[in-house]
């Protein structure tokens, strides 16, 4: 086998977690310095022969091995690659034990390195010039990497979770993906001036406090998720291709989003509560009295895909996230619904008045009022007629809900917890036919739900815990599989007769002929044959559920 060129050897996945034992006496006589190509998953030894030479290898693969170093003995300790120097292609993967890679000062005709997941904590590239592809993803021990100030054939570059400070690229006019995701410790990046090949760029969870992108006309993707040191971010004067923009958790106070006419997913745009205030292109309509008012009033999240053919710009109108309390509600209404393909929307903070006219999203499938201060809502929400979910948390001010709610038509869940001033439910939300779940959590003012509530023939949870409500309508006992969540101390309320019960950490309940038991204080009275209930009055208890 002295002219051997091909060794590929893998583990079938059926092989995978099972004990493989090598049988080798001798290494050598396995590998002739004849090689080209060697593919070898699960590699068992700790270095090569030494009787190996790679003057003709184009291409190593260790998979999953125990490599650290090419020779059992001999002067170099390290993997060296000066052994083999015609080598196009290097993978080691998974190689945990794997911690130094020594590079020739030139490495003419390397393409291709993949070194995930090794213990390596500098790389020093030497002379690469037909390098394209390099992936060093979770290096969870990489401090240090020198790349050639001219890579200009350089595609891919993956750094994921390195322990990298800073960042140089130098040239890399070909660079088409950056992918920097989890450097936690990275506080400098130097890109290129030009970068036209540049299609996406992820730096998420990084400690960048600026960030200047040079001239990337052909961005699609950028990734800044959760960069919370970042306040200064300079994009090129036109992003014409950028798509897909994330920036939540950023402490940003301005960024001009005017030059991305192709901005399709613009994800989170979320600012801290307690950070300054942030401001969204030029349409901001801050008060010029108080323009250094550094409280946060308003925070607006919103999820939006635009129809390309569209003749709206892009997202230059969602702009009300760190007004002042003076702001033009009038203005902030027509921008939010002038946002007409929104299929959610989020309006939290001290929001005074709803936007009046919302029945304008006709596309709106999801909305939610969280911690306002709203004390009426504009009876154009019932007009809504693809919503399917629609929220008012902790909405402490808000009295009463819109007559018309039964409108409502799609609607799949209500929640209106924690509203203390809110008093009576509308009789017209038994209308709501496709509704499933029902939320009245903490609003202690309701006193009672309407009385044709079982005509809700889908409702399958409600939720009555920390209300005023002192009894159940008789038609709620027409409903199948319903699950109610409220206080224990209601239950001789509704006449129910319990037939065991455990008191300890885990309450076990059990009521009439019913065999299950229920933890966490959770009661179920389920379909039964002429079992008999007491509720406010006397009834049989066909097909019910109750769980508190």
């Amino acid at each position: 086998m002295k002219d051997l060129r091909f060794i590929d050897i893998w583990i079938l996945a059926e092989c995978n977690g099972s004990s493989i034992n090598w049988k080798f006496d001798k290494v050598s006589p396995y590998l002739p310095s004849s090689l080209r190509t060697m593919r070898w998953q699960r590699f068992p030894f700790s270095s090569l022969p030494d009787t190996f030479q790679g003057e003709n290898l184009v291409e190593l693969d260790m998979e999953e091995s125990n490599i650290v170093q090419l020779w059992e003995d001999g002067e170099r300790k390290t993997f060296d690659l000066r052994v083999a120097p015609n080598l196009e292609r290097l993978t080691i993967y998974k190689c945990y034990d794997f911690v130094e890679l020594h590079m020739p000062a030139e490495s003419l005709k390397l393409v291709y390195v993949s070194l995930s997941h090794s213990k390596l904590k500098t790389l020093h590239l030497g002379s690469t010039p037909n390098l394209e592809t390099l992936i060093l993803e979770d290096c969870n021990d990489l401090v240090e990497l020198k790349i050639p100030d001219d890579s200009l054939k350089l595609q891919y570059l993956d750094l994921n979770h390195s322990k990298l400070k800073t960042l140089h690229l130098g040239s890399t006019p070909n660079l088409e993906m950056l992918i920097l995701k989890g450097c936690n410790d990275l506080l400098e990046l130097q890109m290129p001036a030009e970068s036209p090949k540049l299609l996406y760029l992820e730096l998420s969870h990084s400690k960048l406090t600026n960030l200047h992108l040079g001239n990337t006309p052909n961005l699609e993707r950028l990734v800044l998720q959760s960069c919370n040191d970042l306040v200064e971010f300079q994009m090129p004067t036109e992003s014409l291709k950028l798509q897909e923009l994330y920036l939540d958790h950023s402490k940003l106070r301005t960024f001009d989003i005017s030059l991305t006419p192709n901005l399709k997913w613009f994800k989170s745009f979320v600012f801290d509560k307690w950070s300054q205030p942030a401001e969204a292109g030029s349409l901001s309509n801050v008060c010029p009295l108080h323009c250094d008012n550094d409280s946060l009033k308003f925070q607006f999240l919103c999820f939006y895909k635009e129809d390309p053919a569209s003749s709206f710009g892009n997202l230059e109108r969602l702009i009300s996230l760190g007004l002042c309390a003076c702001t033009n509600l009038e203005s902030f209404s027509r921008s939010i619904c002038s946002l007409q393909c929104i299929k959610k929307l989020t309006l939290e903070g001290s929001i005074t008045e709803a936007p009046r006219d919302l029945d304008q999203l006709e596309c709106l499938e999801e909305l939610t009022f969280s911690s306002t201060e709203i004390k009426h809502l504009p009876d154009s929400i019932c007009k809504l007629k693809h919503l399917k979910s629609f929220k008012i948390k902790s909405c402490w001010l808000l009295e009463k809900l819109p007559k018309d709610i039964g409108r409502l038509e799609s609607l799949e869940t209500l929640i209106l917890s924690d509203g203390s001033l809110l008093q009576d439910i509308p009789n017209n939300i038994c209308k709501m036919k496709c509704i499933n779940s029902f939320d009245l959590h903490g609003c202690i003012r309701v006193v009672e739900l309407p009385e044709d509530i079982g005509c809700l023939e889908g409702l399958k949870e409600l939720n009555i815990g920390g209300t005023g409500i002192t009894r159940l309508p008789h038609s709620i006992f027409h409903l199948r599989g319903l699950r109610i969540v409220g206080s224990m101390r209601l239950i001789d309320t509704y006449g129910l007769v319990l037939k065991r019960r455990r008191t300890s950490d885990d309450d076990e309940i059990v009521w009439s002929n019913q065999q299950e038991a229920f933890v966490n204080q959770c009661i179920t009275v389920s379909q039964v044959n002429s079992d008999r209930l007491i509720g406010s009055g006397e009834q049989e208890a066909n097909a019910t559920q109750l769980r508190w």
